[in-house]
């Protein structure tokens, strides 16, 4: 029993600490970089050299994409539809995900794509699933031909600095949809890297991306002959109530049809991305456009996918008119700073950018109708406020300059070793067709001492790889689930809710994501953006279709590779709860199937927030 202190508490609770004073056995050793004690925001952790070296390797994310596929911890999507079951009665087959659609959809130069996947089981989803998105383009047309290659550092010493390599092209008919194609990844069957700009003859921006106003979002008035309207089956099924419009989609596809920038684009100089203050940071451009004799359709909100990454010309329409009219209100504003370079010693402007550029397009998925007010002849179908772009171009001319960044080059060559034999099974179908050639994808390329490009070969769109894990994306996804399968509660991630982070976006780099607080939360910079992404999940699937990626020369250290192997052995034993897991958790929600087309797509900000906002959880 306890001796009664007296209610003075403990008579020692004042008294020094012992000196230690023993010699037999040392402290324990801490890591070798500087990690304060005091983990408060804005505490500074400085790795060790070796340390970061392990970090920055790719090796460990190689190997486990190469074990992934070795242990088959992987399987085919399957279609997900509900009304269309996996399992197909005729054939008694499993049926796999494919779906068809349009890259850039609704511009002049829409590409066709189509879209398969795998499935990864992982602990760190709700849905205990990580998802691949392979977009392939069908028949592509070329974008240009490659006139010569800026790839000597002692030459173009500036753009070895700013680690962008320039690429003379000579333009075709198809050249102009370079401009809406930032961010893709552009091939000429061999080599492939990510578009990071693209420059004029004359060496200037041959687009300007603005962002609109939180502060003064976009908002659209639809304007349709009433007796045309009146007479459609989803009026007359209400009885003739145009009110029953209300939250329908309305899909207009002039909006990203080039238009000649007229008194309806005014620009301003001195505005801030949140008010109208002075800020010589960015322009404005204040729009109020009408437009008539348009095409238009009005869409049912019940679609298992959001309407933008379907081919919205194959889904059922309410309506359809081509003698409607729109008028169009927001307020965009340009981020200077991304052009300036490209004027030397000459202050951008407002008034620059206006005579710079001559067409402009609008970024603008199917918006919801917010209204319906019926006037005399017309009935006015009025929008929810939303964010969205408007992209301004400037003519191309019969040669360009695309611009890359230099940590995105890849070579896709097919597997010969040194003396040219092929050392793999040849493999064939069942009607006796040999399966493609086991190809090799070297990520380590030096754009500097490699050739890329070849000057024989057509740029095209490339195929696409795209994850939804947060390695691949940068981004964490949440959906609301309670439990980690129907059988037993572990836990809620709900409880991680992707709130803003020291990794977060600037306000106007972010945009529209901001609308998806809650649901997304992503750190993908534009230099990530712009590199050779790739992770695990993307590498087994590459090698599930004979394409066999490099293994990385950057090796971490021996001490990290042992932990790792140790690691990743548990992992791979683990693999077989998580896939049991996956299927019990996989009919979950369809988000993160849809962020991965989206990815592949290569939506900008106010497209995927959209997508992210439209999906049903």
């Amino acid at each position: 029993m306890p001796r009664k202190q007296n209610g003075f508490g403990n008579a020692s609770s004042f008294g020094f600490k012992k000196v230690n004073n023993k010699v037999d056995r040392s402290k324990s050793p801490g890591a070798a970089g500087l990690y304060p004690s005091d983990r408060t925001f804005g505490s500074t952790i400085t790795r060790s050299a070796i340390e970061q070296y392990d970090i920055d390797s790719g090796w460990s994310r190689w190997r486990k994409g190469f074990e992934f596929y070795m242990r088959a911890a992987w399987n085919r999507l399957q279609r997900i539809n509900p009304n269309f079951d996996p399992y197909d009665v005729t054939s008694e087959k499993y049926v796999d995900f494919e779906i068809n659609t349009k890259l850039y959809q609704g511009t002049a130069g829409e590409i066709n794509v189509k879209f398969d996947g795998y499935r990864f089981a992982t602990t760190n989803s709700d849905t205990a699933n990580h998802y691949v998105l392979v977009r392939t383009p069908v028949n592509p047309p070329s974008l240009g031909t490659v006139n010569a290659v800026q790839n000597d550092k002692l030459v173009y010493t500036d753009n070895f600095e700013n680690k962008e390599i320039y690429v003379d092209i000579n333009t075709t008919a198809n050249s102009f949809m370079l401009r809406t194609m930032i961010g893709e990844r552009i091939s000429d069957g061999e080599s492939e890297a990510s578009l990071k700009n693209i420059l004029t003859s004359q060496g200037k921006p041959s687009i300007y991306i603005g962002k609109s106003l939180r502060s003064k979002p976009t908002t659209i008035k639809l304007i349709i002959d009433k007796t045309a309207l009146a007479a459609s089956s989803v009026v007359q099924n209400a009885g003739g109530d145009f009110q029953v419009l209300v939250n329908k989609l309305a899909y207009v596809k002039e909006f990203y049809v080039e238009q000649t920038i007229n008194s309806s684009f005014t620009f301003a100089e001195g505005s801030t991305y949140e008010t109208f203050e002075g800020n010589e940071r960015f322009a404005a451009i204040d729009v109020d456009l009408t437009k008539t004799s348009i095409s238009v359709d009005l869409l049912d909100q019940n679609q298992e996918l959001p309407p933008s990454l379907l081919d919205i010309s194959g889904l059922t329409s309410l309506f359809s008119s081509t003698s409607a009219s729109y008028v169009i209100d927001g307020t965009y504003v340009v981020d200077k700073n991304d052009y300036q370079k490209y004027f030397g010693k000459k202050y951008l402007t407002a008034e620059v950018i206006e005579s710079e550029a001559t067409t402009a397009s609008f970024i603008i998925n199917p918006f919801t109708i917010k209204s319906v007010k019926e006037l005399n002849t017309t009935v006015e179908l009025t929008s929810i406020p939303f964010t969205s772009e408007i992209k301004l171009f400037v003519p191309l001319g019969n040669q360009a300059t695309l611009i890359f960044a230099q940590n995105s080059f890849t070579k896709e060559v097919v597997d010969y070793d040194a003396d040219g034999s092929y050392n793999h099974e040849r493999k064939y179908d069942a009607s006796g067709t040999e399966l493609a050639l086991w190809k090799r994808l070297e990520t380590d390329i030096d754009p500097w001492s490699s050739a890329v490009f070849n000057t024989s070969n057509p740029l095209v769109p490339a195929t696409v790889y795209a994850c939804s894990c947060p390695d691949h994306s940068h981004a964490q996804l949440r959906m609301p689930q309670a439990t980690e399968s129907s059988s037993n509660r572990k836990v809620n991630r709900q409880k991680q809710y992707p709130i803003p982070t020291a990794k977060s976006l600037d306000r106007f780099t972010e945009g529209a994501l901001t609308e998806t607080a809650g649901l997304m939360q992503s750190w993908a910079t534009k230099e990530y953006k712009g590199s050779y992404k790739q992770c695990k999940h993307s590498i087994a699937s590459k090698f599930i279709n004979r394409i066999k990626t490099k293994e990385p020369d950057s090796y971490p250290s021996f001490a990290t590779r042992s932990k790792f192997e140790d690691k990743l052995e548990q992992e791979i034993n683990d693999v077989g709860d998580e896939i049991t897991l996956s299927y019990e958790r996989s009919d979950l929600s369809m988000i993160e199937i849809i962020f991965s087309m989206a990815e592949a797509l290569n939506m900008d900000d106010a497209e995927l927030a959209y997508v992210i906002l439209k999906t049903e959880f």
